[in-house]
């Protein structure tokens, strides 16, 4: 077994990587898949100034001031630079699990700030509404990640801060570096192109107007083309285990998943003779169906049980440690839990080889 607490859970989650960049750190190849209400007019004035004013600034701890000095400013720029509250909720969560492991000084700068937003709860918040909610509260924290991100600098200063020797850490960086850094460059390059021109700034705000009214209509909780069970497929069969996926909808499958309780995501050997079944929950972000989710599993590992079929669960990604009481739910089950870490993942192997009584 590799989870069997919560903690253990957290220790061995890979928090946000993509696909492409979980299949670095597996060593394995995978081939890229295509992923994925405010009134413009009452906001126009404030756009101009607020690209007007980070034009201005020449470097991150300039930005850095800018933003603490105007919470509303932060909120812009959140959804300009990193695109939503769930992505910065992400980084926060990674911060407090390597603070809590002692891997960021207390008494550091980055140590201080941590503290300062954590407050009496004693914890970064998480989620998007605990954000908004303590935005003030840590408003030196988040100016920090998002100043450092805006001038590339966020990746160097983990590094210096941040005393992680695991051989995850690196890829943690570089996704860091890919959804934070290279997403804020945009808004950057944006600005230095209209930074003296008043009619092309005009143009540019406006356009961005438009954007965060979109935003805000509602973002996307997963990502469709994440196929994070692809990985694991390719894992295991790169490790001698025979097993498929099968997502097609004919009668004739309809009929199987109703003898299995329900559409699973991996099958071992096959879906015609499964022995065993795997379900993949790779959740980058929160959402009320993990809930729904957890309960369907632990009805359906019942039925299995009773056809002699074995019901296994990989479950990872920040989602699900914001969603602690459904995580511990069902990692308090009788259900085999594992996660995409490394080393979890080469346990579920071994598992899976006892199982079938091989060597």
């Amino acid at each position: 077994m590799c989870i069997d607490t919560f903690e253990d859970f957290i220790k061995m989650n890979t928090f946000f990587l993509s696909p492409s960049t979980l299949a670095k750190y597996l060593n394995i190849e995978f081939p890229n898949t295509v992923k994925e209400n405010e009134n413009l007019e009452d906001l126009e004035i404030f756009y101009k100034k607020f690209l007007f004013d980070i034009s201005q600034v020449e470097n991150s701890r300039q930005l850095m001031e800018l933003l603490k000095s105007n919470v509303e400013y932060i909120d812009k720029f959140i959804k300009f630079t990193i695109f939503s509250y769930e992505k910065l909720g992400r980084l926060l969560l990674f911060l407090d699990y390597e603070y809590n492991l002692g891997n960021i000084a207390i008494f550091s700068p980055l140590g201080n700030l941590i503290e300062q937003c954590k407050g009496r709860s004693k914890r970064l918040p998480k989620t998007s509404n605990l954000i908004k909610q303590k935005l003030d509260e840590c408003k030196s924290l988040i100016s920090l990640l998002l100043a450092k991100s805006f001038f590339s600098e966020l990746v160097s200063y983990l590094e210096r801060n941040i005393h992680d020797n695991s051989d995850l850490f690196p890829y943690i960086l570089s996704e860091i570096k890919f959804n934070y850094e290279e997403t804020s460059k945009g808004l950057r390059i944006l600005l230095s192109l209209v930074k003296n021109d008043s009619k092309q700034l005009n143009i540019l705000s406006n356009y961005l107007g438009e954007i965060y009214t979109i935003l805000n209509r509602g973002t996307q909780k997963a990502y469709a083309g994440y196929d994070y069970e692809k990985i694991l497929l390719i894992f295991l069969q790169k490790n001698g285990v025979v097993a498929e996926i099968t997502k097609s909808k004919t009668k004739e499958e309809k009929d199987e998943i109703e003898n299995l309780c329900r559409n699973w995501d991996i099958y071992i050997p096959t879906k015609r003779n499964p022995k065993i079944i795997i379900e993949v929950m790779y959740n980058l972000t929160t959402s009320s169906g993990q809930s729904d989710k957890i309960q369907e599993i632990k009805k359906c590992y019942s039925e299995m049980k009773s056809q002699d079929i074995q019901v296994i669960t990989v479950m990872d990604g920040a989602g699900w440690i914001a969603r602690t009481s459904d995580a511990r739910e069902l990692i308090e089950s009788e259900i085999p839990v594992f996660t995409f870490n490394k080393d979890c993942l080469e346990n579920l192997v071994i598992y899976i080889r006892n199982y079938f009584g091989m060597v």
